[in-house]
């Protein structure tokens, strides 16, 4: 009889402890599944936007990846990227696009709305113009030495050789983009096309590139360069 409570006590210890074992366990595995589908999940998207843009893009998803999995509905995701290069070569965007409601289910990626920024710098966007300089003389003497944000103006200010500035200036009209030289003379002279024509060419490769739905909400420039607002609705990914 006197041994009966200290035996009761070390058979409740010993539940007690199995329980806290097998919790813990669960915890672990939770966790481990938790991190898994977030890492399978935010690859297949990221994936899949790198894809549908050329060019690499990380995507860091909102809220439970182990929710997602279930509902195969993701409630938000967010895309990033530094820029780098296209598949082409060309330079690429840095990217911070928000999505919302994406559906995961069927092979590829579809968000229900898409808002963000694509970025173009400076460097980049010098990099195409030096490249796309034709042969002749006067593109030659009027070599572009400089592409420089001017925020306060709403301009790209570039630099031609040591004779002439000239001006780019970014207007959206109907969801589409373009770039308006303004004061493209040197010495007098219009400015050959093709002299300023590589920094338009990409700023319009950039917005080719964009998802089906997604369309220009406006355009403006900052210390970072040109930056590409964007909006979209029922956006497919890759």
């Amino acid at each position: 009889m006197s041994n009966a409570y200290p035996q009761r006590r070390r058979r409740g210890a010993g539940l007690l402890i199995g329980s806290l074992v097998v919790i813990v366990l669960l915890v672990v595995a939770v966790v481990a599944a938790e991190f898994f589908l977030r890492d399978r999940i935010e690859s297949e998207i990221a994936d899949s936007a790198s894809s549908s843009i050329g060019a690499p893009t990380d995507a860091s998803l909102d809220g439970l990846a182990i929710m997602t999995a279930i509902n195969r509905t993701a409630d938000g995701v967010t895309l990033t990227s530094d820029g780098g290069t296209t598949d082409s070569g060309d330079p690429a965007p840095a990217l911070d696009i928000q999505l919302t409601d994406v559906d995961t289910g069927d092979g590829g990626s579809t968000a229900k709305s898409l808002s963000g920024t694509a970025t173009l710098s400076s460097d980049a966007m010098l990099a195409v113009a030096t490249e796309s300089q034709g042969d002749d003389l006067l593109s030659q003497l009027a070599t572009v030495k400089a592409i420089t944000p001017n925020p306060e103006a709403g301009a790209l200010d570039v630099e031609i050789g040591d004779f002439a500035t000239a001006q780019l200036i970014p207007e959206v009209s109907d969801g589409s983009l373009s770039l308006k030289p303004q004061n493209a003379e040197v010495m007098g002279m219009e400015l050959p096309e093709n002299l300023l024509g590589g920094t338009i060419s990409l700023v319009q490769e950039t917005v080719d590139r964009l998802p089906e739905g997604v369309t220009v909400s406006g355009a403006k420039v900052t210390d970072d360069g040109l930056v590409i607002e964007l909006q979209g609705e029922n956006v497919k990914l890759g």
